[in-house]
């Protein structure tokens, strides 16, 4: 342990334990901290390699962030954005298990709490760009539903409604499949080229994209093709 501590704590550390005084001080202090507090001070200490790369943060709830927020925020409000992200839950385990009509049932129910949220209008700055976030990812989970059942018109207006309130790099993709499927090849391509030009490394659209490109020039030489034969 001691191996990966910091060398001002170390130094600290055995300060302390050739110090009765400062030992006995110590322990005094521990004594009056409750098992919340410790526990908070022993997360806070450097663990394991210190050249290991730090561990992903998890995310944050929105329910949380907007009780964490500096503004006040009412319980009903509290209430129902906690209410919709466990309709999103749900939704994304029934999708897990292959129940798309269920799973988008539970989304547009989140989809209509939160959107008697964003109407009452008391949300600002970060807190409703948290909430509108949440908004897209019902609605654009929503629209994968909509593609796993082959209703290809339903899942271009979901992806439709998010990109209205701006650029958004999963509205691209799902409208793009969606174009791919209704043989809408190049409205596909530049959709799909939007969403990997905003992130490149996302594999999974530079493999649609590369499918609907083949497609596309496959199309053209068949036209030309039949073209030729007038």
């Amino acid at each position: 342990m001691t191996k990966n501590m910091d060398p001002a704590m170390m130094a600290q550390a055995q300060a302390m334990m050739s110090n009765p005084g400062m030992a006995q001080q110590a322990q005094q202090a521990m004594a009056n901290l409750s098992a919340e507090d410790i526990q908070r001070r022993m997360s806070a200490l450097p663990q394991g390699d210190a050249g290991a790369p730090p561990l992903p943060a998890r995310p944050v709830s929105v329910v949380a962030q907007l009780r964490g927020s500096a503004m006040s925020i009412s319980n009903d409000v509290l209430e129902l954005i906690e209410e919709a992200e466990g309709l999103k839950l749900e939704g994304n385990n029934k999708f897990k298990q292959g129940e798309y009509e269920s799973a988008a049932s539970r989304y547009r129910q989140g989809c209509k709490l939160i959107d008697s949220v964003l109407n009452k209008k008391v949300l600002t700055g970060a807190d409703k760009k948290a909430v509108v976030e949440l908004l897209d990812a019902c609605q654009l989970n929503t629209a994968n539903c909509r593609l796993k059942l082959e209703d290809w018109d339903g899942a271009k207006e979901l992806a439709d409604t998010v990109l209205a309130r701006g650029d958004n790099r999963k509205a691209f993709f799902r409208r793009g499949q969606a174009y791919q499927n209704m043989g809408k090849l190049e409205d596909a391509r530049i959709d799909l080229l939007k969403a990997s030009k905003m992130n490149p490394a996302d594999s999974i659209v530079a493999t649609v994209l590369a499918e609907v490109e083949a497609r596309s020039v496959s199309y053209t030489h068949l036209r030309a093709h039949e073209t030729d034969s007038y």
